[in-house]
């Protein structure tokens, strides 16, 4: 039991998820099996960052490290710090969210011995924190996906730095840095997968964002499209506020690339100003009002 609330984060079925996470809490505080009342808790902290509950994913990740620290059981430890730093980090706090990481993950709190892969994982999210924080990467980045692709299964503690990786290329206007990482997302999405674990992200708007860097448009929107109905239906705030963001950006790109001559499929329809308050990684802050036109069935902003 308190493993399958992990499989219904990934497909989407949060509702699910944490009514089945609670339950386990229950089941093996009763029992005292301590290794898996730390994962169910884990569980907690990462819903809480896809709801946009921040406020209970420092408590719950504690709770875990506790957990962790008596069953020396470490996986829900490594979900629930990845959790906390990227609660810090869509509220604007990367400095912190830094610190998360290294107190957390490289400092083997969490594992006894070092799990090989953590500091690829770090690295892969620091750049994305520095981006954040205004800063420029402190590393070359196809150097970095090279190294990354090279040592990762493609599994689901994997979603989160492919979906990272997408971002960064975006940002750096290196599509080639994309190709791997997104290549197994859409895998992923293919099988149900629409949300990373731990560090959070919504699969189909990661795929969105990598369709507008290839100039893909129309696939873009299909991708942004699923993005908004699989946020909305599952409660995903700060995911659904990112999306409409980066439909945005692609529409205006979109737009920008268009022949005057040839009549673009929103032009004459109503421009709209998007004012969301969630922050997106590698782009402007939301904060400023962004303009771009968009088809008129794209669900109301305000509304968010």
């Amino acid at each position: 039991m308190p493993r399958l609330p992990l499989v219904l984060t990934v497909l989407g079925r949060l509702d699910e998820a944490e009514s089945l996470a609670r339950q386990a809490l229950t089941l093996t505080r009763s029992i005292q099996d301590w290794a898996y009342h730390s994962v169910a808790l884990s569980h907690l902290a990462c819903l809480s960052v896809l709801r946009g509950h921040f406020e209970d994913v420092d408590p719950y990740t504690q709770d875990t490290l506790q957990m962790v620290s008596r069953s020396r059981y470490p996986w829900g430890g490594l979900r629930a710090a990845f959790a906390l730093a990227c609660s810090h980090a869509q509220r604007g706090d990367p400095d912190t969210a830094q610190s998360v990481l290294d107190r957390l993950i490289l400092s083997n709190r969490i594992f006894a011995a070092p799990w090989p892969i953590a500091p690829l994982f770090v690295r892969v999210f620091r750049q994305l924190l520095r981006l954040q924080a205004g800063a420029a990467p402190d590393e070359a980045l196809p150097s970095l996906a090279a190294a990354f692709n090279q040592k990762a299964s493609p599994d689901t503690y994997s979603l989160a730095p492919y979906c990272a990786l997408v971002e960064l290329g975006d940002w750096a206007g290196q599509p080639d840095i994309t190709v791997q990482p997104s290549r197994h997302l859409a895998q992923a999405l293919e099988r149900g997968a629409l949300f990373s674990h731990g560090w959070v992200f919504l699969i189909p708007r990661i795929l969105g964002i990598d369709a507008t860097l290839q100039q893909d448009w129309p696939q873009a929107e299909r991708h942004f499209h699923t993005a908004i109905s699989v946020a909305m239906r599952s409660g995903a705030r700060p995911e659904r506020g990112r999306t409409y963001l980066d439909y945005a950006r692609m529409l205006a790109a979109w737009a920008k690339r268009e022949d005057d001559r040839t009549p673009s499929p929103w032009r004459g329809r109503p421009r709209i100003s998007c004012r969301l308050s969630a922050w997106s990684h590698g782009h402007k802050r939301p904060s400023t009002c962004i303009r771009a036109y968009r088809p008129s069935h794209i669900p109301d902003t305000r509304r968010i």
